[in-house]
């Protein structure tokens, strides 16, 4: 064992022995309970970046309230930052050749996020593309770092163009102009193209490469159908591309493109998504994440896919992710987490075999072996189905104990629900609520035509997977039938709505943060980028208006039985405040009970730590006195 990986584990061992003190002290006045703004202040860690000559690791972390770049050696230490703004940084890419990185902020929640250039030592900051009212997407830097791509809807706000932008300079040139969206999606490995991607929707891409020299634009995946292409990876020799795809498949699976005649050549064959690839520069090493049932299986091959079996980290099960290898392969960054784990940014030395844990996110004095694993279960939905959830009991509950439950509905609904770490639920669990949450049909993660089972006619299927979720809840003995919230964001606000409407017997209260409220006034006013991404899923504010609007909650408003919490950001490009606006207005009119959370400086949720502070009491204390406080039977049922 080396001196540095000693001195880490030494370190550990000390963390480990203190949490253990802290938490019998814990135990022994089980009477105290940890304030929510303890649970918020849990940090995360994550998008990992091995610099050019393996001296440090840049990476995100929310330590100063929102997620901001900080940078640290590569053998530990203390952190620098390197931006602080009161918006969080949405991503960042650091320069091939030196220390410099890009990174992209928007303001107030917007998504209209611009491209800034900071020096290697965090002391200069400068803003390389300046359009306050343009969406921008980050493209990649050259291998030579002398160009930058990225996208933007400058031409229309509809559709997104690529560009590249000249560091010398300073000009940017489009590279690409149609009326749809294309975003650049990294340069090859010498320089010679620029990878584009063609978006559809989230369930259909194309791959485009553009030729610099010639401005030749290659369709690299001609296809019938909706087609999922994820994860590009170029050769080192730039005549293959390497991606993720469920081409004639449920699964998304590892595929190599031959350039010269797009030829797709698959590389493998298994039932579960492939979530991330990464390839060494130099083609030797292969890194593989698979999402098996929530989790991640990490692989590492050796001399191409397939090759050597690597070894790789000895961690309990969990969920990796941001793969990246080093510039002269001979490290692996990434995060990983589990459901009692926060997110940290860990280094691999693939030679030694040895793990490096370079984050420590706090746990702001909780004790970690307070947190609580959920099990995974299944249960059958109206039609035979089978819907996979995660079913968390609070650590000292009694199996003969009535326990409040929340129905934690994941967004997307192209999403999918695993078990990583989530404060605001550990809290709830402490607080002595269980907590289910369920992928119901439409999810993503369990092949292409579960996916689809939701689609526009089908929409009210999935909520029909949710009511059977709570009848499954009652089944197991240990849940309070009447003490059942519903809580989901987005489209998992729908979800909220849609259940409330639906099956207003079921619950006995609502939180909805930023949800749909009206299918037709949210395809409306969504970013114009969105709307056709959107309709594609939901159905059309024309051909399909007659439907959407009788599946909207809003026209169903009068069937609202329970409380409800309404939470959205003002600056949401997403589902505008609108759709709050009226879902409260409709309530209120009604005379029934709804409570309603705006900020002013937020969008598609919450980011701000401040706006969580002041918003996530209320919803406990309202979960509390609609759920908890209701009481409907005796503990011993």
């Amino acid at each position: 064992m080396s001196t540095r990986t000693a001195a880490l584990f030494r370190g550990g061992a000390v963390i480990v022995v203190s949490c253990l003190a802290v938490s019998l002290a814990a135990r022994a006045q089980a009477a105290d309970r940890f304030s929510i703004e303890r649970y918020l202040n849990i940090r995360s860690a994550s998008s990992p970046r091995i610099s050019h000559d393996n001296k440090n690791v840049t990476f995100m972390t929310n330590i100063s309230g929102t997620n901001q770049v900080w940078r640290l050696s590569a053998d530990g230490g203390w952190p620098d930052q390197l931006t602080a703004y009161d918006d969080a940084v949405t991503s960042f890419a650091s320069s091939p050749i030196d220390d410099r990185l890009c990174f992209l902020k928007d303001l107030g929640g917007s998504e209209k996020d611009q491209i800034f250039l900071i020096s290697g030592d965090g002391a200069d900051i400068v803003e390389l593309v300046n359009e306050p009212e343009v969406t921008h997407y980050w493209g990649g830097w050259s291998n030579d770092a002398t160009k930058i791509a990225y996208s933007g809807n400058l031409r229309n706000t509809q559709y997104f163009d690529p560009y590249i932008y000249d560091m010398k300079t300073g000009q940017s040139l489009r590279v690409h102009e149609e009326d749809a969206s294309y975003q650049a999606a990294g340069f090859s490995s010498k320089d010679t193209y620029l990878l584009l991607t063609k978006y559809t929707s989230n369930f259909d891409q194309d791959f485009y490469a553009y030729e610099i020299a010639t401005k030749k634009l290659i369709h690299l995946t001609p296809h019938q159908g909706e087609v999922r292409y994820s994860s590009p990876r170029w050769s080192p020799d730039e005549k293959s591309l390497y991606v993720l795809t469920d081409l004639g498949r449920d699964f998304m699976n590892l595929a190599r493109i031959d350039v010269a005649d797009q030829k797709l050549t698959y590389l493998e064959d298994r039932n579960w998504d492939l979530q991330q690839i990464d390839i060494s520069r130099d083609g030797r090493l292969f890194a593989i994440l698979t999402n098996a049932d929530g989790e991640s299986k990490l692989e590492l091959f050796e001399g191409g896919f397939k090759g050597k079996a690597l070894r790789v980290p000895d961690l309990p099960p969990g969920i990796y992710g941001n793969l990246h290898f080093s510039r002269d392969a001979t490290q692996l960054g990434f995060v990983y987490q589990t459901s009692t784990r926060p997110s940290d940014v860990y280094r691999w030395d693939i030679a030694r075999a040895e793990l490096y844990q370079l984050t420590f996110s706090s746990t702001s004095g909780i004790p970690r072996d307070s947190f609580v694993a959920p099990e995974l279960v299944h249960y059958k939905s109206f039609d035979g189905l089978t819907i996979p959830a995660y079913l968390y009991y609070p650590r000292d509950a009694s199996p003969s104990d009535k326990l409040p439950c929340i129905v934690m509905m994941h967004g997307g609904p192209e999403s999918q629900e695993r078990p990583d770490f989530a404060g605001t639920w550990q809290y709830y669990l402490q607080r002595g609520y269980a907590i289910f949450a369920p992928n119901v049909r439409g999810s993503t993660g369990y092949g292409k035509a579960y996916s689809h089972l939701d689609d526009v006619e089908k929409r009210e299927d999935s909520v029909k997977d949710m009511a059977e979720g709570v009848k499954f809840l009652e089944s197991t003995g240990r849940i309070d039938s009447g003490r059942i919230a519903v809580y989901g964001g987005s489209y998992g606000g729908y979800m909220v709505l849609a259940g409330l409407t639906l099956y207003p017997e079921l619950f006995a209260a609502g939180v909805d943060v930023v949800g749909i409220a009206n299918y037709i006034t949210f395809l409306e006013k969504t970013s114009a980028y969105r709307r056709q991404w959107r309709v594609i899923e939901y159905g059309d504010p024309v051909k399909d208006r007659e439907f959407l609007t009788r599946i909207s909650p809003l026209n169903r408003v009068d069937r609202i039985q329970a409380p409800l919490m309404v939470i959205q950001g003002s600056n949401d490009p997403r589902v505008p405040q609108n759709e709050a606006d009226q879902m409260v207005g409709a309530i209120k009119a009604r005379g029934g009970n709804v409570e309603y959370q705006l900020y002013q400086d937020e969008g598609h949720g919450l980011e701000k730590l401040k706006n969580k502070i002041d918003c996530y009491p209320k919803v406990a204390d309202f979960l509390d006195r609609y759920v908890k406080g209701r009481m409907t039977k005796s503990p011993q049922g």
